[in-house]
């Protein structure tokens, strides 16, 4: 599967945010294993491939080193954060910085601009294919809620679950969600 987006965070381009960006991936196999992802507004362009690493803006980039999920940037769905939904979660342990176009957010935690990303409503393959890609050529961790999400190119294309971060975070991630999934329960 060959799949270009041409604009993720259309209502960010619309309203003049520069949180939009063009993605292009490769998938092969059921494995994205290329990735590009540009802003245009940010002048930003974030490439990479599976074994060749990532660049941002033709500089060498990893995902972040942060040892702890305390103190991290984690960026969030505009959308998400705008309905309310990622209320409950500790604002003393991490900061929420809201973002537009879920390809970007994923680059920017390739590029390691942020230190995660993860989603709380769930996305066609086609909208994080070169982010997943950039991701795990960035050394980062991919999580799915099924070892079926993490293939692409399946009869039904929408992954239900997505976090995207240095592999040392992800359990602390994890964590977290229980903690406000169970929080949000108890209401």
């Amino acid at each position: 599967m060959r799949t270009v987006e041409p604009g993720f965070g259309s209502r960010e381009l619309v309203g003049g945010i520069p949180e939009w960006s063009v993605s292009v991936a490769l998938v092969v196999d059921g494995e994205p294993v290329v990735g590009g992802i540009c802003n245009p507004a940010t002048g930003q362009s974030i490439v990479g491939a599976a074994g060749r690493g990532v660049t941002l803006n033709g500089r060498p980039a990893r995902v972040s080193g942060r040892p702890e999920l305390a103190g991290a940037t984690v960026a969030a769905s505009r959308s998400e954060v705008k309905r309310g939904e990622w209320a409950g979660y500790r604002d003393d342990l991490f900061t929420i910085r809201p973002c537009g176009s879920v390809a970007y957010k994923l680059g920017m935690v390739a590029a390691g601009l942020v230190d995660a990303t993860w989603t709380l409503v769930p996305k066609h393959e086609w909208d994080v294919a070169a982010g997943v890609a950039l991701v795990r050529a960035a050394g980062g961790a991919i999580v799915t809620a099924s070892l079926e999400e993490a293939r692409f190119n399946r009869h039904r294309p929408k992954l239900s679950r997505l976090i995207a971060a240095p592999p040392q975070l992800v359990p602390a991630i994890e964590a977290e969600i229980a903690r406000r999934d169970t929080a949000v329960a108890a209401r």
